[in-house]
This record gives structure tokens, C-alpha cells and sequence, in this order.
């Protein structure tokens, strides 16, 4: 969690070191600047619809589950998909491979990457591409004997190096933009007026109580069409991806590694799940210490813990401990499937599909 106390002390607001970080955050932001201006000037164009989503966020921004409710809304439309990450601190980074054809993934997620993983086993019907390098991904979905129409790229806003038919760029609610600094003394990874570069804004809302009327406000200077996406609770899994009925008042853990654990700790309290603890581990982390879940095993054993609470992403990273298996229950979340249909129909439209 001390990732979230920085956001929240010094990246949330103004502060002495966010004054102090400022001249580094302009340094930051225009070396960036230079990688896309090079990027954009030797941009390749694929022979169908490309669709990159991101966000101008150090952080998590929903846009990987949101990739993934509008390919699944994609692939219900009848059109052939695909979808694309980056596969981050993965095997196959360095290495741009598909991952799946459309039938499961390929490979663990130890090697494709978490990412990956989760829409090559959620979305049965696309393609799932992954490497750090997109354009080569691009062409191998290309020289297949049946390429896709269309292909959505997650984590992409400040990859210039292909040409999108719509860009989109994710903000977290909770968060929004911050203290509107970028890195190191911000939460962003580029000025608010990067907007301006999107068709689309997507706020994803995980808590339907936070306020968002006035980022929108504030984000409606940048671009006209702003959406706003609400991610829910929709059910338990095991680890075996069974529905399972849960006793929320038994003894229980939370187990995390993700950019946002605030937003996973509010959607268990949204169920009322009565956890004593919350081990919480940096976005992507492997799982494979056993050393660095020995308190959590030590709970377990003192608490008579029932069960144990993760997400999706995290899930075939902790199926390696064995003796975690029977207490694993995963944390099914939703995005709002009228919402996400709305956002789709205006996609579409956006490209004459």
C-alpha cells in the first residue's frame, strides 16, 4: 500500500515536493514528447480497424478490463477480433507473438503475461497478441490466413508508431488526474492537454458513489465525447473458473498485486466480505517467493482463514502454491454492459462499421 499513501500525500494534491519535482515532471514530459513526434513520423498503417486504448495515468485506469468488455461486445457484433498488450515483465515482452487463436491461451501467464492471459481465457472467439512491440504485432495478425477487422490495444495512448482509427484514453474515478503534475511530481504520465489527441474519454467507476461531474467538466475542455463506465461485482469463481457460493462472514484474506488495490478493497467491501487483512503486492508481481507470503501463510494457519480473495489478473500467478488452491476465491468483476454497448455503438459509428 505505500504506493497508494504517495498518490494520496503527494501525488493526489499540491505539495513542497510536488513543487520541487516540477522542473524534473517538464523533462519528463517533453523526452516523451520526443519519442512520439519520432514515433508519428514513420507511423504504420494496418489493413484493418485499429482501436487504442490507454490513459495519460501512472496508474491502474481500468483500461485493460475495459479492452476486454469492448472486444467481447466486438465479437458479439460478428466481427473477427483482436486484442493486443504489451505483456508486461513477462517472457514474451521482448518478443512480439500471438497467444491465442481464439480457442484458449497458449501459454501461462508466467510467459504471455497477466494480461494476456485473462483475454485469451475470457474472450474464446479472438485472437490475443502480445510484445512490447505493437507494430510487429500488427503484421503477424496481418499474415494470418484469416486476419482480424478489427484490433483493440491495450495500454497504447502514448504509442505513436501505428496510425489509430479511434484513440481512447481511460481515467480512474477515485483518482481522475491527480494533482494534474506529471511524473515525478504528478500521478500523470503526460499533461491533461494530451486529451486533446482522443476521440473518446472513458471514466471507469468502480465505486458508484464518487462524483464524477467535475472531471468530466474538466476533461470536456479536451474532448466532446466523454463516457462513463461502471465496473461491479458480478460473482465468485474458484480456481478451476467454477461459480461458487461464498460465505462472506467466514474468516478471510484479500491477496492482490494491481496499480489500484483502494478500488479492490472497495468492491470487497461493496459484498461485505469480512476480511482481516489486505496483502498487497506491486502491480504484476509474480507470486513466486514464498518467503514474501509467509505472514499471509502464518494467518492462515493462526486466524483459521477460510478463504482468500484475488482477482482474475492475479489468479494463475498463485495457482503455483498448491496449498492456496482450496481457500482461492476469485473476485469476479463487470463492466456495465449498457454502458459498454453505448460506448461500442459510438465506436462504430467512428469508423462507419
Amino acid at each position: 500500500m505505500k504506493r497508494q499513501r504517495l498518490i494520496q500525500r503527494y501525488w493526489q494534491q499540491r505539495s513542497l515536493l510536488s513543487d520541487l519535482l516540477y522542473p524534473a515532471s517538464l523533462l519528463y514530459e517533453r523526452l516523451g514528447q520526443i519519442k512520439q513526434m519520432r514515433q508519428a513520423g514513420k507511423a504504420y498503417l494496418a489493413p484493418f480497424k485499429v482501436i487504442g486504448i490507454g490513459n495519460i495515468s501512472s496508474g491502474g485506469s481500468g483500461k485493460t478490463p475495459l479492452t476486454m468488455a469492448l472486444a467481447k461486445a466486438a465479437i458479439e457484433s460478428g466481427l473477427k477480433t483482436a486484442v493486443s498488450h504489451r505483456g508486461y515483465k513477462s517472457a514474451m515482452e521482448k518478443k512480439a507473438g500471438i497467444v491465442s487463436m481464439g480457442e484458449g491461451c497458449l501459454y501461462d501467464a508466467k510467459t504471455c503475461g497477466d494480461e494476456a492471459w485473462m483475454s485469451a481465457t475470457k474472450l474464446r472467439k479472438a485472437y490475443v497478441s502480445v510484445g512490447r512491440d505493437r507494430v510487429e504485432q500488427l503484421k503477424q495478425l496481418a499474415a494470418l490466413e484469416a486476419p482480424p477487422e478489427l484490433v483493440f490495444m491495450d495500454d497504447v495512448f502514448q504509442n505513436q508508431s501505428f496510425i489509430k482509427d479511434v484513440n481512447i484514453v481511460c481515467f480512474d474515478a477515485r483518482v481522475g488526474l491527480g494533482n494534474g503534475r506529471v511524473i515525478p511530481a504528478g500521478y500523470l504520465r503526460e499533461s491533461v492537454s494530451a486529451v486533446a489527441r482522443a476521440d473518446i474519454c472513458v471514466i471507469n467507476r468502480k465505486d458508484p458513489g464518487i462524483e464524477v461531474e467535475a472531471l468530466k467538466a474538466e476533461l470536456s475542455e479536451w474532448c466532446e465525447h466523454i463516457f462513463v463506465v461502471d465496473h461491479s461485482f458480478c460473482g465468485f469463481e474458484d480456481f478451476q473458473g467454477n461459480v461458487v457460493d461464498v460465505d462472506v462472514n467466514q474468516p478471510s484474506l484479500l491477496l492482490s498485486a494491481l496499480a489500484s488495490p483502494q478500488s479492490f478493497e472497495a468492491t470487497a467491501q461493496s459484498v461485505n466480505i469480512n476480511y482481516l487483512t489486505h496483502y498487497s503486492f506491486p502491480d504484476h508481481y509474480s507470486f513466486r517467493s514464498r518467503e514474501a507470503l509467509k505472514p499471509l501463510f502464518e494467518q492462515i494457519r493462526g486466524d483459521d482463514i477460510k478463504q482468500i480473495f484475488c482477482s482474475h489478473k492475479d489468479l494463475p500467478k498463485l495457482i503455483a502454491h498448491r496449498d492456496l488452491l482450496p481457500l482461492l476465491r476469485v473476485l469476479m468483476i463487470e463492466a456495465n454492459p449498457f454502458q459498454v454497448n453505448a460506448l461500442w455503438q459510438a465506436i462504430r459509428r467512428r469508423m462507419a462499421l
